[in-house]
């Protein structure tokens, strides 16, 4: 299950006036999902985090959630059109999202999500 939201201008592969990260949400920000209790060190919901770039050399990006009990840092591999995505542990309540560059020179808005159980 990816979040996913209309594709901007530089969601059909064209170029863009500056390179450019963001976290693909849903418009309400809010996930649903069953609780993952496989690992007890990281209570929370694995779910995909799609992420779109352009503008980008890097093959992919990483990922971070600002909350605790969370492991920090994913990556995602980019397609030629700049997409991807990782499964992740989220937190049930607000988890905090941010993606950047290898190079740390472009980063996402961070986005917050609203994660709660089915």
């Amino acid at each position: 299950m990816a979040l996913g939201v209309a594709l901007g201008a530089c969601g059909d592969g064209g170029a863009c006036e500056e390179p450019m990260l963001r976290i693909l949400a849903p418009e309400d920000r809010t996930i649903l999902g069953v609780r993952d209790d496989a690992d007890p060190a990281v209570p929370g919901i694995q779910h995909a985090v799609a992420v779109e770039a352009c503008g980008l050399e890097a093959e992919e990006v990483v990922l971070w959630l600002e909350a605790p009990h969370v492991s920090p840092f994913a990556r995602v591999r980019l397609d030629e059109q700049g997409f991807g995505e990782a499964v992740v542990p989220l937190p049930v309540g607000e988890a905090v999202v941010r993606a950047r560059s290898e190079d740390r020179e472009v980063a996402s808005e961070a986005v917050t999500l609203l994660v709660t159980l089915r």
